[in-house]
This record gives C-alpha cells, structure tokens and sequence, in this order.
C-alpha cells in the first residue's frame, strides 16, 4: 500500500512538472494576438478647389495571448503614444474619433482664413495626417511597437517621425532609459553617443548646431538582443534630407552604464557583444527608415 502511495504521489509531482514546463512558454512574436482599428476621415471647406484633408489611424492593438489587465494597460499606453494621452481612458476608435474632429476643426479655420485672404496656391489645401502602428519585435520579455507619422500642412513639405514603446510584456508599462541606465543623463553616457554620432555621416558636421554641446540620449529607442538604438528625428542631430538617424550600440559598449540586472530582468539574451545591433534584419515593415 504504501508502494502505491509512494508511487501515485511521485506520479502527481512529475504531472505538476510537467505542467508547469508547458505553461511556461515563452513570449515570442506570434505570441500576441492583435487587431488593427482603423478610423478615416475626409475634411472639405468651402472651396475644394484647393483640395481637401484626410485623416487615417491604422493602428494595431493586442486582443490575445496576454492577461486582460496587461492588454488593458498596453491599449492606453498604445493610444497615448500614437492617438493623445489625454485620451487613455476611451477605446481605441473612441479616441480616434475625438482627435479626428480636433484635427478636423483645426483644418477647417485654417481653410476658412485662407480662402478668405485668396492667397492660395494649387494643393495648398491638400491636407493629410497618417498613424500606422503594429508591433515591432519581442525580445524577451520586452514587448517593442513602434508608429509611423506623416502629416503634411502646406509648405515645402510634410513631415514625419517615428514612435517607440519598450514594454514589460508582463506589466504592460513602458520601460524608460531609467530602467535601462543607472544614469540615464550620466556625461559619459553623452559622450558614448555623441562619439557615435560624429562618426556618422547623416548627422550635422557641425553637432553644436543642435543647441547643446552634447548630444542627449533619446527617449525614442529600441531594445534588441544585439544592443540598444537610439532614434532620432529630422533636425534633431542631421538635416531633413538626412531623414531618421539611428544611432547602434551593444551591450557590451555601454555595459558599465547599464543598470545592474537589467538584462536578467528583461530577460534578454544578448547576441555577439561585439556587433553592433542592425536594424535591418528586424521582422517588421513601414519604418521610414526603409524609404
């Protein structure tokens, strides 16, 4: 009898083990189920002659393979990163919706004023304002997304940017530079990239022309198994022709700036620490980057 208790316990415990090792699956890209909101609006003054504005959201938001909260707390950071952050609390095409008739409004006081002075040009009320958004890539436990902006309000031309968002995957909350850094405003953080930065090509010969002596680390970042890139906007660090700079560090660069137990935390698994990470071979589309 006791054979048979021994062996039944024994049975049950590997059947924990066992389970255990199942639901412990690891986060990977195909992991997150997502759905893309859509919202579209086209704006007409008065006079179409001059043309008309359009307002397009395509922005994906996760709806599996997370808990409800994280996906809650991922859904507000996800609009207030690409839609408004005043606007975390409503739905996705709620907030659309809202900013829409905002930006809409805006248009047509502009049009109203411009019409009224005559002193239009063809197409100078062609208006237009693009979000696309989706997932970047899952590294670890770090869940990045990233949106692409283009509007374009007359003049010269349009201009556009690039979003990111770092995230816990088992939080939802976005991960800062104070996560990543010890110091995130450290000199010889500043002096890492501002090195980076003047060995590269696109950015100004002059860096001083940024208004500071050093260049700053961006808030706009992504983090990868191979390191850390660091984005930056037209006029931030090169001109508008240059488009978005991306400056590439390992690990193993910055790692006595990195905060202790940082990759452990994350879970990220650092690749070669002495390659720099290329963006290149990233699994998403639409960076503009890539244009």
């Amino acid at each position: 009898m006791k054979k048979v208790v021994i062996l039944l316990s024994l049975g049950i415990f590997a059947f924990s083990l066992l389970g255990c090792r199942q639901g412990r699956k690891d986060l990977t890209i195909d992991t997150i189920k997502w759905e893309t909101v859509t919202y579209e609006d086209i704006v007409s003054p008065e006079d179409t002659s001059y043309g008309t504005m359009t307002i397009r959201y395509d922005v994906d938001f996760p709806v599996g393979g997370l808990s409800k909260d994280v996906m809650k707390t991922i859904k507000g950071e996800i609009i207030s990163l690409c839609i408004d952050e005043s606007l975390s609390d409503k739905s996705p095409r709620e907030a659309m919706k809202i900013a829409a008739d905002s930006l809409r409004k805006d248009y047509l006081l502009t049009a109203e004023d411009l019409l009224a002075t005559g002193f239009l040009h063809e197409n100078m009320l062609a208006w237009n304002y693009e979000v696309n958004a989706s997932q970047l890539r899952v590294v670890g436990n770090v869940l990045s997304y990233f949106a692409y902006v283009s509007s374009y309000s007359g003049g010269a031309h349009g201009i556009y940017y690039d979003l990111y968002l770092n995230l816990d995957a088992t939080t939802g909350h976005p991960i800062t530079l104070s996560d990543v850094f010890i110091d995130p405003s450290s000199e010889e953080l500043k002096a890492s990239i501002t090195a980076k930065a003047a060995r590269d090509e696109r950015t100004f010969e002059d860096l001083s022309l940024t208004g500071n002596a050093a260049v700053e680390p961006s808030s706009q970042f992504e983090l990868t198994n191979d390191g850390i890139i660091f984005i930056y906007e037209p006029y931030e660090i090169g001109s508008y022709a240059a488009g978005v700079i991306d400056l590439k560090f390992s690990y193993y660069e910055l790692q006595n700036l990195l905060k202790p137990g940082f990759l452990e935390k994350y879970k990220i698994i650092a690749a070669d620490p002495n390659v720099a990470p290329d963006a290149a071979t990233a699994p998403y589309v639409g960076n503009s980057r890539d244009l």
